[in-house]
This record gives structure tokens, sequence and C-alpha cells, in this order.
């Protein structure tokens, strides 16, 4: 997101009646008056736990960047980040009448909306981890390493 132009803050917390919480990644792309609340999960556990603290960060996330750094959205979207793996795409497909709903976009349409964000959307974006310094790992693999013999 920073890299798109986004202004982006990391684990945001948040004690608003008797709600709190943190919320993993807000963006704000300030020419376009959009904030983005992200949630980010290595594992999608429960559906409804999920979507029902989604949503209250969503609530709750104009007031709180308006009172930390004068953000006043005019938008504000949210979006659901998920590892790429076989076991989360399964647990997508099993619960995708509830998600459809709740994020109707995917990544494609999310990495777009992402590059030159207009209105509010919502959506579930699945993406790879990226090592330090902006690399792609080589593989999700785990590889042997041999120690180096003792001549």
């Amino acid at each position: 997101l920073s890299e798109l132009g986004w202004e982006v803050r990391a684990e945001t917390s948040y004690s608003e009646w008797g709600e709190r919480g943190s919320i993993d990644l807000v963006g704000w792309y300030a020419l376009a008056g959009t904030l983005l609340v992200v949630e980010v999960k290595t594992d999608l556990v429960s559906v409804e736990a999920t979507l029902r603290k989604h949503d209250e960060k969503v609530r709750l996330a104009p007031i709180v960047v308006a009172r930390r750094w004068d953000w006043r959205p005019l938008n504000v979207a949210r979006m659901l980040v998920l590892p790429p793996d076989r076991t989360q795409r399964r647990r997508v497909a099993e619960h995708m009448a509830v998600l459809d709903l709740a994020y109707p976009a995917r990544t494609r349409r999310m990495r777009a909306w992402c590059r030159h964000p207009s209105g509010s959307v919502s959506g579930l974006l699945f993406l790879t981890d990226v090592a330090p310094g902006g690399t792609m790992p080589r593989s999700g693999r785990a590889e042997r390493v041999r120690r180096p013999s003792a001549e």
C-alpha cells in the first residue's frame, strides 16, 4: 500500500464505548479521501467472529483516525487479507455464501482498487508473504539444508 501512495499505520488501538481492540492496518489515501481498514488473518478459524470484529473496526475507524491523525474520510473501505494456501481457500469456499455478502470483491479487483481507489469497496485478498526488501519467497516448501562435510 505504501508503494501505491497510501499512508499506512499498523496495529492502531482503540477503545470506544466499551469496544476495544486494534486495527491490523489502516490505510489513508488523501487524494481520494479514502480510509481502508484491513483485517489480516493467518488462519480463518471463525467466520462469524472475523466478520463481527472487522465490522466493529470499520465502524469505529473514522472516529479513531480523525482523533489521532486528523484524517477525515469521505469513503471507508474494508479488506480481509488471507494467505493463499489451500486450507484458507477451502475455508473461504466452504463459507462462500456469507463471505460473498461481506466481501464481494476478490483479489484482482482489490489490487486494482488499491492502485486507484474510488468510493468504498469491501473485499477479500489472498496475499503471498513478501520477504524483507520486497522480494517474493522462492517457495512455500520446507527445504532440507545439508551440513558441510567435515573433511
